[in-house]
């Protein structure tokens, strides 16, 4: 099923304005995002795990979003993530673990977010990296848990 599809399906009955979840993990495919997401002004929780995202550059703008969770997808770089960091500001979770992600540069990006309090970034290469920690708090100055540990390890 695609995306718009998908949309439509579990808000049929609901008036996009009042909309503030939506979970779309597993119930389609798509390499990008629907513009009909824009459709959805009240949005606070949305929910992409595993549907085969690639790109993040078409992101709307939800300024009410609060939690974002990107798991499984097959998003490689911060470019997206930039996107994501103006035109959704008030993001304060952000779940992108299993994806491929390699870049530090992804933390300038969420830099922009700056609500945000958690980041899962479990399974994504970067992880891998020498000062990834390190730098995760040093560029997103609101982060206080990262990988599920404070910038202590805790």
């Amino acid at each position: 099923m695609d995306m718009d599809s998908a949309i439509k399906s579990l808000t049929r009955s609901s008036r996009p304005a009042a909309v503030v979840e939506l979970n779309l993990d597993n119930r389609c495919t798509s390499a990008t995002l629907s513009p009909l997401l824009a459709t959805f002004p009240a949005l606070e929780i949305l929910s992409l795990n595993n549907i085969g995202l690639v790109s993040l550059d078409a992101f709307p703008s939800l300024p009410r979003l609060r939690e974002l969770e990107l798991g499984d997808n097959k998003i490689v770089d911060a470019k997206g993530l930039a996107v994501v960091a103006k035109m959704a500001p008030n993001v304060e979770v952000l779940k992108m673990g299993g994806n491929g992600v390699g870049e530090l540069e992804v933390f300038e990006a969420l830099g922009g977010m700056r609500k945000l309090a958690s980041v899962d970034m479990f399974g994504n290469p970067v992880t891998e990296k020498g000062e990834y920690r390190k730098i995760a708090f040093e560029k997103v100055r609101s982060l206080k848990v990262l990988d599920g540990m404070d910038m202590f390890g805790n």
